[in-house]
């Protein structure tokens, strides 16, 4: 049991690191923060082999991680948790349910994760325009199609790897 739980630390460990590498290969970056990168694949890599719980754990380190490591926009309390926290956990929600059930969700809960915190936090960026609106044209621009790229690797990789296998 001990090396069982010894092989999901290094494992986690391993996959965060991997994750905030791949944090600098950026596709795109948006002016007022957020980036099209790579990075949640290996945190859903790791939520796919080792469950919701262990997943959302991870995601939650790397979100703290991620707040620590790069350029903040703000340091408002919730910006922290909406920005960072909250997006990272939701990327362990990808092991809940069948048929990408659970990829949906993560992908929900991260969108509107980050759409509050530009209504609440980000709303004077808005200029003269609605705040509701500028942020959900803002956010869907860098979320969705992040996740729609990693949905499109997780898919390629589970047909040619092995490592989606639950542990």
């Amino acid at each position: 049991m001990e090396r069982k739980k010894l092989s999901i630390l290094v494992e986690g460990g391993v996959l965060l690191g991997i994750a905030e590498a791949l944090n600098y290969f950026v596709l795109l970056t948006m002016p007022y923060g957020g980036a099209i990168t790579l990075a949640p694949l290996s945190i859903i890599i790791f939520a796919m082999r080792r469950g919701v719980k262990q997943g959302v754990f991870l995601g939650i380190l790397y979100g703290i991680l991620h707040f620590v490591l790069t350029t903040k926009f703000s340091f408002h309390p919730l910006s922290i948790v909406l920005d960072y926290i909250v997006p990272g956990a939701a990327l362990g929600l990808v092991a809940l349910g069948k048929h990408n059930l659970g990829f949906l969700l993560a992908t929900l809960v991260r969108f509107v994760s980050n759409f509050l915190s530009g209504v609440l936090v980000f709303a004077s960026y808005a200029g003269d325009s609605n705040p509701i609106i500028y942020s959900l044209i803002y956010n869907f621009t860098y979320v969705i199609p992040e996740m729609l790229i990693i949905f499109v690797l997780v898919i390629l990789l589970k047909k040619f790897m092995p490592i989606f296998s639950r542990q």
